[in-house]
């Protein structure tokens, strides 16, 4: 990776290379294109070791991979000290990370210690995954106000029956849990939602469940579902 983008600054032409391999290492590249002076993502994680049947993710991008937390703190201290003010932590399921050399080191962690940095004043992730969503990170962004009080948490659809064809890892009743705690957290939190439309197998009934979901969402997005065929849906 870092060759090829020594390449392409030195040449300022395109470098491509290409590869298959099951087992992809993470990435680590010594320079990133940002064209905005004061927010910036960063990468944590690629990849996802979840199955979701209307993904590709899994089998484009390969299993979940962690960085290691050290190499992330780093990167974002020197884009601080570069005048960056907000950042963006990015993964697939990006509330599932665990440091690969610390196990015991999890998302909620690496908010905490990123809060710890002088200068950092705008915390933001995407994508959270609803089964990953632990009462230590709701609790972390209750403390910390530089993480923004906004959570996108995917409901999909509201139907438990529709959620297993999905293969989501949770039923209805254990996604209002989690959002109705979010919703109740002594500091307001904004949260939005994706909800999947006509899905296979859909029934009126299963759409009338989802229309009946108690919990108020400060935006929604909807998507209609498009049959695919191929391994990542097989209903």
């Amino acid at each position: 990776m870092n060759q090829l983008l020594d390449a392409a600054l030195r040449t300022g032409t395109p470098s491509i290379d290409l590869r298959m391999d099951d087992e992809p290492e993470l990435p680590e590249a010594f320079h990133t294109l940002r064209e905005n002076p004061w927010r910036a993502a960063v990468t944590i994680s690629e990849g996802c070791s979840r199955q979701c049947a209307f993904c590709v993710v899994p089998q484009t991008r390969g299993r979940e991979r962690n960085r290691d937390s050290g190499k992330i703190i780093r990167e974002v201290e020197d884009l601080v000290a570069r005048g960056n003010i907000e950042i963006v932590l990015l993964g697939q399921t990006v509330n599932s990370y665990r440091d690969p050399l610390r196990r015991e080191f999890r998302f909620a962690d690496l908010l905490n210690r990123l809060s710890e940095i002088r200068g950092l004043e705008r915390i933001r992730f995407a994508s959270p995954h609803p089964s990953d969503f632990t009462d230590a990170l709701l609790e972390v962004m209750i403390c910390r106000p530089q993480i923004c009080n906004h959570i996108h948490l995917p409901l999909q659809s509201g139907s438990s029956r529709i959620l297993s064809a999905m293969k989501r890892g949770y039923n209805r009743d254990q996604y209002l849990r989690t959002a109705g705690k979010i919703k109740a957290a002594s500091r307001p939190i904004a949260l939005s939602t994706d909800i999947i439309v006509g899905y296979p197998g859909e029934t009126e009934a299963d759409f009338g469940i989802r229309s009946r979901c108690s919990i108020r969402y400060n935006m929604t997005t909807f998507s209609r579902s498009n049959i695919r065929r191929g391994p990542t849906l097989r209903l």
